[in-house]
């Protein structure tokens, strides 16, 4: 992703990967405390005009009553993210479709393979035998996929430091050091034997790491990424 400066954004289409960066823009904003303190920060937000997709995932036990629910959500405009009150955030859903399945389905493994790509959906950090923050851990990632021992053959990755906050609590979460969503892995297993197709689905459902119930440790295995030979920027692709 990062060595290969492929933009914040890219997906594959045949031998090629189309790739491209969402247009920014920025903000100084002066907060008003309850003390009458001021303080000046700078915020960021995508411009209007941009497409995007993106997916929400249930487990078995949500009722299709709730799912339908969140699906009328998104039947017309609707606003996320911040500065909501100051007109930042309006959406409108062009399409939204319920499915079976965790979505990409074309794209994942589908028999068992002793090489592997391991391809970030969203920041990821895992935790080690010690508890410790380390990133990628090879030993837990092996005893989640019922293999015989991992080790890393090559990668592509970035890192970026998380924050987050509690509105509970009405306070900062501890910030994580995680590889960047976009991140590429190939593993392989260090004896040659071959990981289930059922198990790289299992972990796929579950997700790794840290804080999954915000959305981190999403992941998907990618089949054929070794097939990848070109990319081409996603705007002279529409031209």
């Amino acid at each position: 992703k990062k060595r290969a400066s492929l933009g914040r954004y890219c997906y594959p289409e045949g031998e090629n990967i189309l790739y491209g960066s969402a247009a920014m823009g920025e903000n100084l904003n002066i907060n008003r405390g309850r003390e009458g303190k001021r303080t000046v920060f700078r915020s960021q937000y995508m411009q209007k005009g941009q497409n995007f997709a993106g997916y929400i995932t249930f487990d078995d036990s949500i009722a299709d009553e709730v799912v339908m629910a969140v699906r009328q959500g998104f039947s017309d405009s609707f606003y996320i993210g911040n500065s909501r009150y100051s007109g930042y955030g309006r959406c409108r859903c062009v399409r939204a479709e319920i499915e079976r399945g965790i979505p990409y389905g074309e794209l994942r493994i589908q028999r068992d393979r002793s090489r592997f790509y391991m391809v970030l959906l969203s920041n990821m950090s895992m935790r080690n035998s010690w508890g410790e923050l380390a990133g990628l851990d090879l030993e837990t990632l092996s005893k989640r996929l019922c293999s015989s021992p991992l080790r890393l053959d090559r990668c592509a990755s970035s890192v970026v430091e998380v924050h987050g906050y509690n509105r509970s609590w009405d306070g900062a979460i501890p910030s994580a050091m995680m590889y960047e969503a976009g991140s590429v892995f190939c593993i392989e297993t260090e004896d040659g034997s071959a990981v289930s197709a059922e198990h790289f689905a299992k972990l796929e459902e579950q997700g790794i790491g840290i804080r999954r119930n915000e959305g981190f440790g999403q992941i998907m295995f990618f089949d054929g990424y070794d097939r990848l030979r070109y990319k081409i920027p996603a705007d002279k692709k529409e031209d």
